[in-house]
């Protein structure tokens, strides 16, 4: 298989999610979305706040983020394409 090069003007979509579990996918609940430009290999931290759906329950929730949760980015191997941390949703 051949990929095209990365360019560091292409961004890659991220999108953040709230799921009730850790296995965060895109029928969980949509909290936003932020462009990257992200190449191979690399990490990239930034702060961003989200506000919690009114209507979630006071219980524990995980937040999750997909890389390119829109599959327009050619890559070799997807699988490593989210994260997610435990968060409590409390009154």
């Amino acid at each position: 298989h051949s990929f095209p090069t990365r360019r560091s003007s292409d961004l890659t979509k991220v999108g953040y999610y709230l799921s009730s579990n850790d296995n965060i996918t895109k029928s969980d609940w949509f909290l936003g979305d932020r462009n990257f430009s992200l190449g191979w290999n690399t990490s990239y931290t930034t702060k961003r706040t989200f506000r919690i759906p009114a209507n979630a329950q006071l219980k524990r929730y995980y937040f999750g983020a997909l890389i390119d949760y829109e599959n327009t980015t050619a890559e070799r191997y997807g699988g490593n394409n989210r994260g997610y941390i435990p968060i409590e949703v409390v009154p």
